[in-house]
């Protein structure tokens, strides 16, 4: 199954509400774990041109600093998924083409498939 959104962003997105990240972390204490999360990121200054440049899609884009404050919630979230033993992806999109992501991704989930397929 590929999700856009789940515990990660619910770490975030549901802080930004001001919601307590422990509290999150026990709400989401029993949902199944991906076999791999992955989080895009990028420089908080090139985030905010992109939002300018297409527009914010949601009210957390419109929020005054929204991409630091995000850019910041993400670090914190893959701190702790990753301290939590998750498989984790974080790829830093600042620099590089959508393509370039995407062969990144397409490659650590061949990989892993290879690891989780019975011999």
């Amino acid at each position: 199954m590929v999700s856009d959104r789940y515990v990660p962003t619910s770490m975030v997105l549901q802080r930004i509400d001001g919601v307590d990240l422990d509290f999150l972390w026990q709400l989401n204490a029993y949902a199944p774990r991906p076999d791999l999360a992955v989080i895009l990121r990028a420089d908080p200054a090139v985030l905010a041109a992109r939002l300018a440049a297409r527009g914010p899609h949601t009210r957390f884009e419109r929020a005054p600093g929204a991409s630091q404050v995000e850019s910041r919630l993400y670090q914190q979230a893959a701190e702790r998924l990753e301290a939590a033993g998750w498989s984790l992806l974080t790829v830093d999109s600042t620099r590089v083409a959508p393509e370039e992501i995407a062969t990144t991704v397409l490659a650590r989930i061949l990989t892993l498939r290879e690891t989780l397929q019975p011999r």
